[in-house]
């Protein structure tokens, strides 16, 4: 009985460090990539993502425990599939979209998180009108970065 109520405060691995923050400040995402619509976008669902883990956002960052600032970095595509007949036109793409993200403490100015990178990409079979199509699924690269991101700053604690 003794032995049982010894494993019970165990804890498997090295102890996280907790980072306890109530409200977070999303700065106005700078976009580096080029991508005309990306930045709105994904700033609506980071911000719909950390309503949802019960974490208030505000307006103001002196109101806010944690400041996230998001860069938008790099858009790019890559011939994931070639034509039969032509091994230099694609059939399918894969369009990545990647972010350096920072969080930061605002009562103790501890940084959590540095210029650390963040990806999304999604696989795209084309049709004519690539361009289109990318316009078409910007919202679901975005929706995948911000889970992305919500996971980084919520869940590596």
């Amino acid at each position: 009985m003794l032995f049982l109520q010894s494993c019970s405060h165990y804890q498997l691995g090295v102890p996280l460090k907790q980072v306890s923050f109530h409200s977070l400040y999303v700065a106005p995402i700078v976009n580096d990539s080029f991508v005309p619509q990306a930045q709105a976008l994904l700033s609506v669902q980071v911000i719909q993502l950390v309503h949802e883990s019960n974490i208030a956002t505000t307006a103001c960052p002196e109101n806010a425990d944690a400041t996230l600032s998001i860069t938008l970095c790099e858009h790019s595509r890559s011939i994931a599939a070639s034509q039969e007949d032509d091994s230099f036109i694609g059939s399918a793409f894969t369009i990545v979209l990647k972010a350096s993200i920072n969080l930061t403490d605002n009562r103790t100015d501890q940084v959590y998180v540095q210029n650390y990178p963040v990806c999304a990409s999604i696989y795209e079979i084309t049709t004519p009108t690539l361009q289109a199509i990318e316009y078409q699924d910007m919202p679901i690269l975005t929706k995948k970065l911000a889970q992305n991101i919500c996971n980084i700053i919520l869940n590596l604690w």
